[in-house]
Order: C-alpha cells, then sequence, then structure tokens
C-alpha cells in the first residue's frame, strides 16, 4: 500500500511525444520572433549610421565654414591625382569632430563582410581595382584608422578640361573634391558621404546618402535609382550619385 502511494506521488516524466511538441512550439516560436528581432536589430544600425552621417555632416559643414567666402570640399586627392584617397576626410574633419575622428564616427555597425572596406576582397578590389582607399594608418601608430563611409571624390575640373576646347562653356567648373562648391550650379544637392560600397548597399538593400543642402538631409536608394547614367539628380544632372549636382554635359559639354 505505502509504495502504491509513494509511486503515485512521484513525477510523471514527459513523453516523447509531448517533449516533440513542446520543441516544434518553441520552434514555431522563434521562427515567429526572429523576423522582428532581425528587423529591429537592422533598425538599431541604420539609426545609428544615420547618426553617425548627421555628425559628419556637421564637421563638413564647420570646416567649409571656416574657409569664409570660398568653400573649397575635402581634398581626397593629397597623395596623387589619381589615387582617391578617401581617408583624408578623416584627418580634414578631425578638428570637427567631438573626439577623435577614429574614434568609431567613421564606422558602420551594418558594414559587415564584402560591404565593409575592411573585407580582404573587397579592400582588394577597391584599392587596386578603383584606387579607392579606405583603410591607412595615416598617423604611423602602427594601427590603420578606416573609414566605412565614401565621400565625394568627383575631380575638380572644368567643361573645357573634360569635352575639350569646344564645350559650351569651357570655363565652367565641376567636380566636387577639392572644389570651390560656391561656383557649382547646384551644390545643395551635391551628394557628400554615402554609408556603403558603392556597389554594395548596407541597409536591406539600401545605400544611405548624405546630401550637401542646409539642412543635411539624408536619403536612402537602391543601386539602380544612384548608380546608372539614368539615375538623375534633383536637379536634372545624369547619374552616377557623385555626378548630381555639378554635372551637366547637355547644357555645357561638347
Amino acid at each position: 500500500m505505502t509504495r502504491a502511494r509513494n509511486r503515485a506521488r512521484e513525477p510523471r516524466a514527459f513523453s516523447i511525444i509531448e517533449l516533440l511538441i513542446v520543441i516544434a512550439i518553441i520552434a514555431l516560436l522563434m521562427s515567429m520572433l526572429l523576423p522582428s528581432l532581425h528587423k529591429a536589430r537592422e533598425s538599431a544600425r541604420s539609426l545609428t549610421c544615420q547618426m553617425h552621417l548627421r555628425q559628419i555632416g556637421m564637421s563638413i559643414r564647420s570646416y567649409l565654414m571656416e574657409q569664409g567666402d570660398d568653400e573649397i570640399f575635402l581634398d581626397l586627392y593629397p597623395r596623387h591625382p589619381n589615387i582617391a584617397d578617401r581617408w583624408n576626410a578623416m584627418l580634414l574633419l578631425d578638428p570637427y569632430m567631438h573626439g577623435p575622428a577614429d574614434g568609431g564616427l567613421f564606422d558602420c555597425p551594418s558594414a559587415i563582410g564584402r560591404s565593409s572596406v575592411r573585407d580582404p576582397e573587397t579592400r582588394l578590389l577597391m584599392e587596386y581595382g578603383s584606387a579607392q582607399v579606405h583603410v591607412r594608418d595615416y598617423d604611423g601608430d602602427q594601427k590603420e584608422e578606416f573609414t566605412e563611409y565614401w565621400f565625394n571624390d568627383s575631380r575638380s575640373t572644368t567643361y573645357g578640361e573634360l569635352f575639350g576646347p569646344d564645350a559650351r562653356n569651357p570655363d565652367k567648373p565641376l567636380g566636387v573634391s577639392g572644389q570651390d562648391l560656391t561656383r557649382l550650379e547646384n551644390a545643395e544637392s551635391i551628394i557628400w558621404a554615402a554609408d556603403a560600397v558603392d556597389w554594395i548597399p548596407r541597409h536591406e538593400g539600401k545605400t544611405i546618402f548624405l546630401r550637401g543642402d542646409h539642412s543635411s538631409s539624408m536619403v536612402s536608394l537602391r543601386p539602380p535609382e544612384y548608380l546608372t547614367y539614368e539615375a538623375f539628380g534633383p536637379w536634372g544632372a545624369p547619374g552616377p550619385f557623385y555626378n548630381w549636382g555639378h554635372f551637366y554635359p547637355d547644357r555645357y559639354g561638347s
């Protein structure tokens, strides 16, 4: 009788079927929650990226304002006219940053894998394929500084230099790097910076762009909207995006 009572008091173990049902329910709940968690995580990364771009935009504006009547944009060709040293933006903007330039503001939390300028394959393709340098130990501290943000490195030139002496307005300036922005036609729609390797978006297929207007507004676009010649800017300049605001070949070219 005592043995029967003790057996009655012993907790009943789960059967295999019951255990499988519990596992299935947990798996179902996880499948429902994971996409929401992923979306929330990406939204947080995107927000952080926009905050960094906003700070960078404020620093660029301070850099331009200090020059007085001339507003010479960041020189992205300090070493050689054929090498786009985008890291130089970090050096030029350092005095205008709240904290050191290499303290995280030039890092993007969504720059993962091949979308990062530090990825060996991507870096090799950028540096040796397009002469675009984002990573360099520019202060000689044995630690490479890097910017995950692209800065407009379209060369400062004129329509005459680009299209020859038969250009409709050979002396009209264009380009952005090292250029006096006050001489350009629609400088407010120039893209100052972008959060992506040009062809690899980081934010669910979109790239975040920082415009050079007074409010330093941002816009998110997919590659077909900014990489092709047919991707026109706000004032009709043909793409890619680094042409917007200053490149009008139909009006001033040959």
